[in-house]
């Protein structure tokens, strides 16, 4: 594990936040970079997305995967998506993954008021084999103009 962006290889031009690279998580590139507190989940960076250690406008692509939807909302969420949008160069995406039981206008308003634009909110079935639901996940992008 990390503390640090790797010094050699490719440049990451995108950060997972709340992924890292345990044989049960999704598969990521080279170039992105995956982030977490947990070092169990085995992240590039042990961190949290509210203090990125990248500078300013250097990633095309921040997804915020599978975050409690109390950590996207008000105060706290508007640390995540300002942190997002200040690593983000022009017309970078944000998006992630969360609960259904999220807020879709609480999230929207904390990424707007960061100033990300083109916001998009919807959700996604999850079916198991039997073809019954077995959850509903809310997914959100938003762009840096």
């Amino acid at each position: 594990v990390l503390n640090s962006v790797p010094e050699s290889g490719p440049t990451p031009n995108k950060v997972v936040v709340g992924g890292g690279r345990r044989s049960d998580y999704p598969l990521h590139g080279m170039d992105t970079v995956t982030i977490d507190p947990n070092p169990l989940v085995k992240p590039d960076i042990i961190g949290r997305g509210q203090k990125l250690p990248f500078q300013t406008r250097t990633m095309s692509e921040v997804n915020l995967e599978g975050l409690n939807y109390n950590l996207l909302i008000g105060s706290e969420g508007r640390k995540f998506f300002a942190e997002a949008h200040r690593v983000l160069s022009k017309r970078g995406i944000v998006h992630g993954i969360t609960g259904s039981s999220a807020d879709p206008n609480a999230i929207r308003e904390a990424m707007k008021a960061v100033g990300f634009k083109n916001i998009k909110i919807s959700y996604k079935d999850t079916i198991i084999k039997s073809g019954e639901l077995m959850k509903q996940d809310l997914i959100f992008s938003g762009v840096k103009p």
